[in-house]
């Protein structure tokens, strides 16, 4: 028996070291599979990043592309000279130092002798003789109006209740304004200065009157931050809402403009660098892309033409982007459509893996591990993990498997010790008592009667054990099979107490019965298993309760058939070992170190038994009214069910 362990030692080794180098067989080829499933989805993701990149450079190059852009990013050359739209090309700004008519002190003295006059009426009176001996329109003239239209406009402001007549003489003051500006532009080439207009174009703003028609003119002389402020503080003075509102669209008319014309002041230094060139071109300047596209057929040199674009980089690539994306909109803008795959990159030094699209701007291709099911890296990684989770649990099994095996030789082998340990007690016994009998040692007939009934138990327990051995054989391969038959079961309690009392005499131990009914009770059971079962129970008494001196039988009878107790007076089983010594092989805890000898299949049997008759076997307490004198040790407690009916016959199964 010894080689086994050593065998099953060995094959457990071997097991490992497959199990072990499956696993690493397996990483191994999961990890190259890994590595060359990213590999091929690195090149997957740059293949389609290169076709975004073409189609993004196709569209670059298709005239259809400055639809998408505003005006005032776009411009034209005909006949090699840059094109300026109208509403631009008289808008050039004015400044006091252009104007040599206008002098300020020549103005503040035509004016000082009228601002020293007292009283409005008399100032305003003035001004208008003043005007009505002018023939010629001057920017004194102007001046004049204006100031005569503040005046009258600042009384109205300190006093909304003053005389109507003073709202007539301002208004006079502006409409004539308009009247003088339009002549005055006629007679002369020279502009009229911006800061009278500048004053007008509040007044009106304060007196609630709507922006006049040369408000452009003015605000197109102007930087587009200070045009910004006066059309502010025009709002801010404007009474009315809807006059507010008018300011306000102006303002945005204007920043359409200031933003064409800042454009057409930057191309015209690049009409050079333009002319010349047959197909479609494109220059990064800073965060600006300058477009390029001539027109068809061949222009004399200087006389190109064509249209381009100077448009800020991520303003295009939005534009682009939306109109692409999907085809029928890029089929409706004259594009062509472009997936997009990948990420755009803003950096001067080139990235790894980075594709060109202009200088400063990248495609990064699509990361690896974003990409979907079949061969990529997260599902490898999934079967890496579930292949790993299944060779952990395989390897578990076949050491669980191992273990278990190991177990059952190790248990094989006890049972074989333990059971020839018990066929030789009896038999040594049997031995023993037959020679002394056979040489006629035995001198009383008395001592001779004992011999003859420790034959009888000896022989009765031997036969007991020897069918322990074949019934466990037999429950194991399912094939044991009971012959039930109504039987008397104080008879046959008493014949087993009859059958075993020499055993247990032997030791010095007695067997006593209490409360057991004269009368027959029949149970259907299989006479020689139900002996068995009872012999077993016994044995178990007399074995492990030695040292105490008697084992009772008590009995009861209910409604659900006839209760037996058959109580020791040993140590007893703890209550949490109770139901664990009617597993097959298994002792008490106490009895592991071998001193009482046993095989551990008294009780798995005789439970199995009466089991299979209906019954049951427990190890309970103590009944209450029990007559034991100590209520310590084993109690186990034996159910059957009776026959019901007495008359029945007999019945075989």
């Amino acid at each position: 028996m010894a080689a086994h362990p050593r065998s099953l030692s060995g094959l457990s080794r071997l097991v490992l070291i497959s199990a072990a180098s499956l696993l690493i067989l397996g990483l191994l080829t999961l990890g190259l599979a890994l590595r060359n499933a990213e590999a091929f989805a690195r090149e997957e993701a740059r293949t389609r990043a290169v076709r975004t990149l073409e189609a993004l450079r196709a569209d670059l190059r298709l005239p259809s592309l400055l639809n998408l852009l505003g005006e005032s990013t776009r411009f034209q050359i005909l006949d090699g000279t840059l094109i300026v739209p109208e509403g631009i090309a008289s808008l050039d700004a004015r400044t006091r130092d252009q104007d040599t008519e206008f002098r300020e002190e020549a103005l503040r003295n035509r004016l000082d002798p009228i601002q020293n006059r007292q009283g409005l009426d008399r100032v305003l009176t003035v001004i208008e003789e003043e005007l009505q001996q002018r023939e010629v329109v001057d920017v004194s003239t102007l001046l004049l109006m204006n100031e005569g239209a503040w005046r009258a406009q600042n009384a109205i402001s300190a006093n909304p209740a003053s005389d109507p007549s003073l709202v007539e003489r301002r208004d006079n003051f502006l409409q004539g304004y308009d009247t003088a500006r339009f002549k005055y532009e006629a007679r002369t080439t020279n502009k009229i200065p911006v800061l009278i207009d500048r004053s007008a174009f509040l007044l009106r703003a304060r007196a609630g009157w709507l922006a006049p028609d040369w408000s452009r003119e003015l605000l197109a002389a102007l930087a587009p931050r200070e045009g910004e402020a006066l059309t502010d503080r025009a709002a801010e003075l404007s009474p009315g809402s809807f006059s507010r509102s008018q300011f306000k669209n102006t303002l945005l008319a204007m920043q359409k403009l200031w933003a064409q014309r800042a454009l057409l002041e930057q191309i015209r230094s690049r009409v050079g660098s333009l002319l010349g060139r047959k197909k479609a071109w494109h220059r990064i300047e800073g965060s600006q892309i300058l477009l390029w596209y001539p027109a068809p057929g061949s222009q004399p040199s200087g006389k190109e033409e064509g249209q381009g674009a100077l448009v800020d980089q991520d303003h295009l690539l939005a534009r682009l982007r939306a109109a692409t994306g999907d085809a029928m909109r890029a089929a409706e803008a004259g594009l062509l459509p472009i997936a997009w795959l990948g990420t755009l990159l803003r950096q001067e030094e080139a990235p790894s893996h980075g594709l060109a699209v202009w200088e400063g701007l990248w495609l990064l291709p699509e990361s690896p591990t974003s990409t979907g099911f079949g061969g990529q890296p997260w599902f490898l990684g999934l079967l890496f993990v579930t292949v790993f989770i299944l060779l952990i649990v395989g390897l578990w099994q076949i050491l669980g498997s191992m273990k278990r095996e190991r177990a059952a030789m190790a248990l094989r082998s006890e049972f074989l010790t333990s059971v020839t340990h018990e066929l030789k007690t009896p038999l040594s016994s049997i031995r023993l008592f037959t020679e002394m009998l056979a040489d006629d040692r035995v001198a009383s007939e008395e001592k001779r009667s004992q011999y003859h009934r420790l034959l009888a138990g000896e022989a009765t327990r031997l036969s007991a054990l020897v069918e322990n051995v074949l019934d466990l054989g037999r429950m194991e391969r399912g094939e044991r099979s009971y012959d039930l038959r109504r039987e008397d079961l104080i008879a046959l309690v008493d014949e087993a107490v009859e059958l075993f009392r020499p055993i247990a005499q032997a030791q010095g131990m007695t067997i006593r019965c209490a409360d057991t009914p004269g009368e027959a009770r029949f149970v259907n059971a299989d006479r020689t298993a139900l002996m068995q079962a009872l012999l077993n129970l016994f044995e178990n008494a007399r074995k492990y309760a030695s040292s105490g001196r008697q084992i009772d039988l008590q009995w009861e009878e209910g409604e659900n058939g006839a209760r037996l107790w058959i109580c020791d007076q040993g140590p007893g089983i703890p209550p949490a070992e109770r139901e664990r010594v009617f597993e097959r092989f298994r002792r008490g805890e106490s009895q592991n170190d071998g001193a009482i000898p046993g095989v551990g299949l008294g009780l798995y049997l005789a439970r199995r038994i009466l089991r299979a008759h209906g019954g049951d076997l427990q190890i309970v307490d103590p009944p209450p009214d029990s007559k034991r004198a100590e209520p310590q040790g084993a109690c186990l407690l034996l159910r059957l069910p009776l026959d019901p009916n007495p008359s029945t016959s007999p019945e075989t199964t």
